[in-house]
């Protein structure tokens, strides 16, 4: 079902969401992206369709091609150039439609329908000629859980390499620190490296220029 043609107005405070073509990131909603209703415009934007839980939302423009499944606890309508997808889920996985979006057969529709366009746009008909693969039902939930587990795994590891950074990132501030105020000789410990070692210490690459300068200002 496409959406409405012209944007609900915003009511602070409302309980009811509008999720627009910002509020679909990455395969998720994102909630800083949408913006609050009162009841007669959410009346007023489901009139043909009332999204649920487990349906799927789909961006037609700027961007195109960005879906998620609806969540449940809010109660939401669709934005300007979004789409709503109702699947028949005893033969349809609404995470596995989503992934085939973004890297299956959809994904090769939604490249050819915005090839040498300047601002992608996806009508009704093209979404009407997407095709999708419909395996059993088990296999779809197998493969949804095993991409799940690769997500985990990668984000964990994302997660560990940001906290490293950030651990490098205040090593080398407090090494800096105790370099100026002299606590810290790293002269003397790259001196005392073992032969050959110290040829690959730099400390004028390493260190920032204002920190060279104060150990240059000691040298005779």
């Amino acid at each position: 079902m496409d959406c409405e043609h012209k944007t609900a107005p915003y009511v602070e405070g409302g309980e009811f969401w509008i999720l627009r073509t910002s509020s679909v990131k990455r395969g998720e909603i994102d909630w800083s992206g949408a913006y609050t209703t009162g009841a007669s415009s959410y009346k007023a934007w489901t009139q043909r369709a009332v999204p649920d839980p487990g349906d799927v939302i789909f961006t037609r423009e700027a961007p195109v091609g960005e879906a998620a499944v609806i969540p449940p606890g809010r109660k939401v309508a669709l934005g300007q150039r979004t789409v709503l997808m109702k699947l028949r889920n005893e033969i349809m996985c609404p995470q596995f439609l989503v992934h085939q979006i973004y890297g299956g057969l959809p994904r090769e529709r939604i490249a050819l329908a915005t090839q040498g366009s300047t601002v992608g746009h996806f009508n009704m008909d093209d979404i009407g000629w997407m095709r999708v693969a419909v395996p059993e039902l088990d296999v779809q939930r197998r493969v949804v859980a095993q991409i799940e587990e690769v997500r985990r795994n990668s984000d964990e590891a994302a997660r560990k390499a940001r906290n490293e950074m950030i651990l490098l990132q205040e090593f080398r501030a407090r090494l800096v620190a105790d370099v100026v105020t002299g606590q810290v000789d790293v002269r003397a410990i790259a001196a005392s490296l073992p032969d050959g070692l110290d040829q690959y210490v730099d400390l004028d690459f390493m260190l920032d220029d204002d920190v060279a300068d104060v150990l240059g200002e000691g040298e005779e």
